[in-house]
């Protein structure tokens, strides 16, 4: 794994060739610089992250979300990882509502396209746990599947992966401003037009009729 590299080791979705380095240059991990990494089970973004000397922290609960996926990690398995890549992530295998963290005690929370596989109100939950274990002036940076398959683009609800989530509705409960992200391509906002995307297809990076929405969210 140590020769393969972090993002060698794990087949990943084709948008992760976007959305880590983007993410990676919001965050701008620095020597003791606090992230909290959510849902990012076998990410390489996470080692890197702490490669530059960040404090990072996993909190992941690494559990099927139905009986359809199979996303079992075991303790093990992340040790290893962690060792390869140089053993400086902890990891909490817990939902973040129930990590106990400290109010005030991050500068960073990280979400890679975790928020879209997670039910309506837990995700709403977890929103208003960041916004609680942000510092002030503390940043969310989040990328977010949108799905071209289901509502608001056709009439399914979901597909096997998740659901489009009301984007608007997530900021609103997290209490943190949007620093970056426009809200036209940002589901659950006015501005928001399928059409539009639709559209606009050709100037977006479309994987598997996959869009990713970008925001980072700061606490004031």
């Amino acid at each position: 794994m140590r020769l393969l590299g972090p993002f060698a080791f794990q087949p990943n979705s084709t948008t992760r060739a976007f959305e880590y380095p983007w993410i990676f240059e919001q965050v701008t991990p620095t020597p003791g610089l606090k992230i909290i990494d959510l849902g990012a089970g076998a990410s390489g973004l996470q080692f890197v992250m702490a490669a530059t000397g960040a404090e990072v922290t996993t909190v992941d609960p690494l559990v099927n979300p139905d009986d359809d996926l199979h996303w079992v990690f075991t303790d093990v398995e992340y040790a290893k990882l962690n060792r390869a890549f140089g053993n400086r992530v902890r990891f909490i295998r817990k939902y973040l509502q129930d990590a106990a963290l400290a109010s005030d005690s991050c500068d960073r929370v990280v979400a890679c396209s975790v928020i879209e596989h997670i039910p309506e109100e837990p995700a709403l939950s977890l929103m208003r746990e960041i916004g609680r274990i942000l510092k002030p002036g503390g940043r969310f940076v989040a990328t977010i599947d949108l799905f071209l398959d289901c509502a608001p683009f056709c009439s399914k609800s979901r597909n096997m992966w998740g659901s489009n989530v009301n984007v608007r509705a997530l900021i609103e409960a997290s209490g943190l401003r949007i620093v970056v992200g426009n809200k036209a391509e940002l589901y659950g906002y006015p501005e928001f037009d399928p059409a539009a995307i639709r559209r606009d297809l050709d100037r977006y990076l479309v994987v598997n009729d996959v869009l990713t929405q970008c925001i980072v969210l700061e606490k004031a």
